[in-house]
């Protein structure tokens, strides 16, 4: 039986989880094995996967600690490995396994090579490349040749191409249009550990908790909720007074990963009926334009975060939406996203080339000559 290791950060989550169930929607039979790092992310995907259906006579699922001889086993010994942000590097990579890092987004930040404080060196068998702008980026950053890439939508979009069931009122009981914000971290307390842009104590962007609630009046008399989901290393998922204290607004929330939400969808599952993005340095905003709704794009510290972390200036320059610098722009940006619906599609044509609205799994199946058993 063909045997597939799958590993994502977080733990069954972006394109390694969205991988996983397209193989199971196509019948790809095999043995699956999850690598997994927290031990309580276990019940929750339990639950999840018995729901699914699959033929479990041909198809066998295991869950198996990532950091110990069992994991390491399974890696060497799998044909097939699916990761999101690389696995087992410090290990060479076999003759007969094929390695795909299917990241968590293309590059506008510095990445592996491009990043003089990242010294990790992946070894892989491909990664994905979701359009012409990322073809030279991603092959450098890796030090890969262009054959390695599949050029090929990410997996996780394909959930944006299906009906979500998700709808904002589970969060704010009104029926209000609801604009996601989704920011990268400034400070991580976790993986990467690092400090770019300008971090301040108690603050998300520019405001700080006042301004919030500031914020959420004008939103309030304008029948507007914003959704805010922090990342995953965001240092601020520590803070739960400061996130307590703006769940208790009434059109503002402020979510991590861990909440119960993301038990019951994923976070591409909750993007879908958004009526727009605000994000910053985040490779979000590649995929949302496939949703054809406003990007805002908060750079007010820009420049400290060009000293710090850096950006790829080919990628950089190509990048378009609606700027935001203060909370002028903000207001600004949430009045003309509720009436605009204006993706350029030069972004589309750039960001998504190789998009197959729905079935990109599917084409990375074909693509690496995985065929149903």
């Amino acid at each position: 039986m063909r045997k597939f290791v799958l590993s994502s950060y977080p733990d069954f989550s972006d394109n390694s989880w969205c991988m996983f169930i397209g193989m199971l929607e196509q019948g790809i039979q095999g043995k699956y094995i999850w690598l997994y790092k927290d031990v309580d992310s276990l019940e929750v995907i339990h639950k999840k996967v018995n729901l699914l259906s699959f033929d479990r006579k041909k198809i066998k699922i295991k869950y198996i600690p990532k950091n110990t001889l069992r994991g390491i086993y399974h890696y060497f010994t799998s044909k097939y490995i699916f990761t999101t942000h690389g696995m087992f590097e410090q290990f060479p990579l076999l003759r007969y396994q094929i390695k795909v890092n299917l990241w968590h987004g293309m590059p506008l930040k510095k990445i592996g090579n491009y990043d003089n404080k990242n010294s990790t060196r992946f070894k892989l068998s491909y990664t994905i490349s979701n359009g012409t702008l990322f073809d030279d980026v991603v092959s450098n950053s890796f030090g890969i040749n262009k054959s390695q890439l599949l050029k090929v939508g990410s997996p996780r979009n394909d959930i944006l191409f299906k009906t979500s069931s998700f709808n904002f009122y589970e969060i704010f009981k009104n029926h209000f249009d609801t604009i996601i914000w989704m920011p990268t971290y400034r400070k991580s307390n976790i993986g990467d550990i690092r400090e770019d842009g300008l971090f301040q104590e108690e603050k998300i962007s520019f405001l700080d908790l006042e301004s919030i609630r500031k914020l959420n009046t004008m939103l309030a008399d304008r029948h507007v909720n914003i959704f805010i989901k922090l990342h995953p290393m965001d240092i601020l998922n520590q803070n739960s007074i400061f996130i307590q204290n703006v769940n208790k607004l009434s059109n503002i929330k402020m979510m991590n990963g861990n909440n119960r939400l993301f038990e019951k969808y994923s976070l591409y599952e909750i993007l879908k009926p958004s009526k727009s993005l605000i994000t910053d340095y985040s490779s979000i905003l590649f995929d949302y334009v496939l949703l054809n709704k406003p990007i805002g794009l908060l750079i007010d510290d820009k420049k400290k975060y060009m000293e710090t972390r850096g950006f790829i200036d080919s990628i950089e320059k190509e990048i378009v939406g609606f700027t935001i610098n203060d909370f002028q722009d903000l207001t600004d940006f949430i009045d003309y996203s509720l009436c605009k619906e204006d993706v350029i599609n030069k972004n589309k044509q750039l960001y998504q080339t190789y998009d197959h609205q729905g079935k990109n799994t599917q084409k990375i199946l074909e693509l690496l000559g995985i065929e149903k058993k």
